[in-house]
């Protein structure tokens, strides 16, 4: 198997949402500039992909997109190379993907601003590349999970509001060629976990560790007080 060369990996980072259940904090700053200890999140965000390698990004903007390309031209112009697609429509995050397919690469890693997950890169390509997944998804035990896997072929076999082991985290390593230009489905999981799970080639990796997101003004008060970086 060829080694990944990690500095060639797309990164694609969905940077796009209103932030609503952050109420009048969003009302004027979107959601990944929303401060946290002195700094934007996406600061701690970019930090921490480019600490495991990542260079290249795709940026997915939409609300109040000029303040995001203005600070990420400010202070990341000489870290990595970005380009910004502008998702005009705002209908989710599956149609944002179609939408900017032509500027994807064959593979690339997808990722949300509002949250960062600690995963060993090397690791959860090699198993995307060894098991020829379309799409590999990183997933934590809980108990309110919706998801069921085959722990034999390393597959997420179910889909379940009922019932299930795992909850999904975000992170994904995506094959360009599962994208399919319809607008059935709003948000990406949605085609994940309906149908693309039915063809056996939806991968899961396991992390040990919850991922440290904003989505919740209780999420706001919990980081400010314990997300540091060494960078």
């Amino acid at each position: 198997m060829k080694e990944l060369n990690i500095k060639k990996l797309q990164c694609v980072v969905m940077a796009g949402g209103l932030g609503t259940r952050l109420g009048k904090i969003t009302k004027n700053v979107p959601k990944p500039l929303v401060n946290i200890n002195g700094k934007p999140f996406i600061y701690f965000l970019l930090k921490s992909l480019i600490s495991k390698g990542l260079k290249n990004f795709l940026i997915i903007v939409s609300y109040k997109k000029d303040l995001i390309i203005n600070y990420i031209n400010k202070d990341f112009k000489k870290e990595i190379k970005f380009k910004f697609f502008h998702d005009k429509d705002r209908r989710g995050t599956y149609n944002a993907i179609i939408k900017s397919k032509m500027n994807l690469k064959k593979e690339f890693l997808y990722c949300n601003a509002d949250e960062i997950i600690d995963v060993n890169l090397k690791k959860f390509y090699n198993e995307f590349k060894m098991k020829k997944f379309h799409t590999l998804c990183t997933i934590i035990k809980s108990k309110k999970g919706y998801l069921n896997c085959n722990r034999s072929k390393k597959i997420i076999k179910e889909y379940s509001l009922d019932q299930g082991n795992y909850i999904e985290t975000g992170l994904k390593l995506i094959n360009r060629k599962i994208i399919e230009r319809n607008g059935k489905y709003i948000k990406l999981e949605e085609f994940l976990y309906k149908k693309l799970i039915k063809k056996n080639k939806l991968g899961y990796y396991k992390i040990l560790k919850m991922p440290l997101r904003i989505d919740t003004l209780k999420d706001l008060k919990i980081k400010r007080k314990k997300l540091y970086f060494k960078v």
